[in-house]
């Protein structure tokens, strides 16, 4: 008896272990609807402007951890520049994520953790780096970064190879 619940619990162990988990499939199309959702076209209200820029800030972060997520999974989403029109939503959505999170979630695209994920892409060729010079470029001119982010900052630069910035330094302000 002992030996059949051995062999039960094993089977069940292994089933469970053994269990695929099911590739993220995006909708890019969706995702960078949502991305443009929430712009302040028609009010001068304060109070909307500022819901608004919570909403989008948080649809921001919930469409790059999509893709942190897709990432992780398989890899990161090739820009296929070659398969435009087709491939438009992906390539926009990709690139309004990175170029948001710089600016809105700066303490996110420049973490550790994130600069470590994405020097790995680059160095499996999942990620070209000049695919990150636009976030780099947008955010260097309208951000001014918490002086703590400095030193990822340029982390970020040198391990994703962005060759452009080398000599450009970004504003920096003290957050304490």
């Amino acid at each position: 008896m002992k030996q059949l619940q051995l062999i039960l619990v094993l089977l069940l162990t292994f089933t469970l272990a053994c269990k695929n988990e099911k590739p993220i499939e995006l909708d890019y199309c969706d995702m960078l609807s949502k991305d443009q959702s929430y712009v302040n076209k028609e009010t001068t209200d304060t109070a909307v402007i500022e819901r608004n820029r919570r909403l989008r800030h948080q649809i921001f972060v919930e469409n790059y951890t999509q893709i942190v997520r897709l990432t992780k999974q398989s890899g990161f989403p090739n820009f296929d520049f070659e398969a435009l029109p087709q491939d438009s939503c992906k390539n926009w959505a990709l690139t309004a994520t990175l170029i948001h999170m710089a600016q809105a979630k700066p303490e996110i695209f420049f973490s550790t953790e994130n600069i470590a994920l994405l020097s790995s892409e680059i160095d499996k060729g999942n990620l070209d780096s000049s695919d990150l010079f636009v976030a780099f470029k947008v955010s260097f001119v309208t951000n001014q970064f918490c002086e703590e982010l400095r030193e990822n900052i340029n982390m970020a630069i040198t391990k994703w190879r962005i060759k452009d910035l080398e000599n450009t330094e970004a504003n920096y302000k003290s957050c304490e």
